[in-house]
């Protein structure tokens, strides 16, 4: 039986802006909607308008994962901006 298991990268909420994180949480069909976060696939073209979210992208891809949950209690990585909110 061959499985098929995807990558995704787990971070605090305090990465993006609040702005974005209500784009991400009002993005129904886009975004798998959780208690205290949301999961979103990185080659979606739709978030190319949230700048905040590159970064997290960007570290995503490079560690082979397709997906970034981002989660009030994930947690912060020093290598990608925080904002306060």
């Amino acid at each position: 039986m061959s499985t098929h298991c995807r990558k995704f990268l787990d971070v605090s909420s305090a990465h993006v802006t609040q702005k974005t994180m209500e784009v991400l949480q009002n993005a129904a069909g886009n975004t798998l909607q959780g208690d205290y976060g949301v999961m979103f696939y990185t080659k979606d073209l739709k978030w190319v308008e949230c700048i905040d979210l590159a970064p997290l992208i960007s570290m995503a891809e490079s560690e082979g994962a397709e997906y970034v949950y981002v989660d009030q209690d994930g947690p912060i990585l020093n290598a990608l901006p925080t904002y306060d909110w």
